[in-house]
């Protein structure tokens, strides 16, 4: 009786094969990311000096980017915080889908206006989201209710109008919300208050 054994060549050459693929899954994901900051980037009607390193030349030092925090073993970027940073424009054109594991999303007084998209649900595992000091418009989005890991949320100082809507309520990790509107006080949002989690919310009724 005759027993076959693989070809150890074979099975090296196929461990080498795979070992290599492993990086290259990273650095696609890595590159993707860096593609999407530089598309958005490119979309703001001002970026200043400090977003140099934001750049194709520097397209593969994504985790030194000024603003940049990324997780230190999947090198995933998990924070973008150009808080302070004198940023003009919108975050229409913010690829959110390219940013899974992003864990904190910081955009504190800047010259940030337009819609805050829908597409901000998708980030499923956001801790702290802070959009203060900004001239964000329109409507609270419901898909915000989505952000089920999220701890903390800031919308301070905008020009939201509207209701608070009442996916809120699905935000029981939340530990410290700020919430300014000029708002009509409607049945959900007066559901969404009634959260204990939240508090120091700031009304400005009509």
């Amino acid at each position: 009786m005759s027993s076959t054994f693989p070809n150890p060549c074979l099975v090296l050459l196929f461990n080498v094969v795979l070992l290599s693929l492993l990086p290259l899954k990273t650095m696609f994901s890595t590159r993707t990311q860096a593609e999407a900051l530089l598309q958005w980037k490119s979309s703001l009607s001002f970026s200043p000096p400090s977003l140099d390193s934001w750049s194709f030349s520097n397209l593969n030092n994504l985790c030194n980017w000024t603003f940049i925090t990324c997780d230190g073993a999947t090198r995933a970027v998990s924070q973008i915080d150009p808080s302070y940073g004198n940023l003009s424009g919108s975050i229409a054109h913010f690829n959110f889908t390219s940013f899974a594991n992003l864990t904190l999303f910081n955009l504190n007084s800047n010259n940030i206006d337009g819609s805050i998209p829908v597409a901000i649900g998708t980030l499923s595992k956001l801790v702290v989201l802070d959009l203060s000091n900004n001239s964000f418009q329109r409507n609270m989005r419901g898909e915000i209710g989505n952000l089920t890991e999220l701890q903390y949320l800031s919308l301070f100082n905008n020009s939201l109008n509207g209701t608070i809507p009442f996916q809120v309520s699905n935000l029981q990790k939340l530990s410290f919300g700020v919430v300014a509107l000029e708002i009509m006080m409607g049945k959900h949002s007066r559901e969404a208050f009634e959260l204990s989690v939240i508090y120091n919310i700031v009304i400005k009724q009509h």
